[in-house]
């Protein structure tokens, strides 16, 4: 099972870029623009110096919808948590621990490409996808259904969701998720 898939490292950010520019465009955001067009000289590349490039390039495309679905933000996320347990609500802390994690996995992430790599699964696949999601666009996980082998495989699809299925559309989710298992006879 899959949310917001990571299918090809690369195409995936050369996906992501032009769509974010083409928000900005059809927005006619100059400053977007601006910033976007700088980030396209150097970006996506295999090269462990574009972090920065991808934090604006990911601030624009949160602005602009690829993210989140709606009016849903980070901090909807967070709705829910119980004011005891302030860790998962220390931005501080989670902006350390997502530093350290793109610091240490870029590198793999932007080197993945499933479609080249993985031809066939002995295990059935299942990928929960919002449409709005061009954090990790669903084109790619279209594609690479198409190519893989496996005994079943499906994409269920969440219409009102971006990069975040399981927190924007949580009731949806949590059906399909006991849907498969019982499918699957794992309950």
């Amino acid at each position: 099972m899959g949310i917001g898939q990571v299918i090809d490292g690369i195409e995936n950010e050369r996906i992501s870029l032009q769509y974010t520019i083409d928000q900005a465009k059809k927005r006619t955001d100059t400053i977007a623009l601006k910033e976007l067009n700088e980030v396209r000289k150097v970006y996506p590349s295999k090269g462990s110096s574009q972090l920065q490039s991808l934090y604006v390039q990911r601030r624009w495309l949160e602005k602009f919808g690829g993210v989140f679905h709606g009016h849903f933000t980070y901090d909807s996320l967070n709705s829910g948590v119980d004011e005891k347990e302030d860790a998962l609500t220390d931005t501080l802390a989670l902006e350390k621990g997502e530093t350290f994690s793109m610091n240490n996995l870029w590198l793999q992430f932007i080197r993945v490409n499933f479609i080249k790599t993985i031809k066939e699964v002995k295990v059935p696949i299942y990928f929960f996808e919002g449409v709005d999601d061009y954090n990790t666009p669903t084109e790619l996980v279209k594609r690479f259904m198409q190519t893989v082998k496996a005994p079943s495989k499906k994409i269920i699809w969440f219409y009102h969701s971006a990069h975040f299925p399981p927190f924007e559309e949580p009731q949806k989710f949590n059906t399909e998720i006991f849907r498969i298992a019982l499918a699957q006879k794992m309950l």
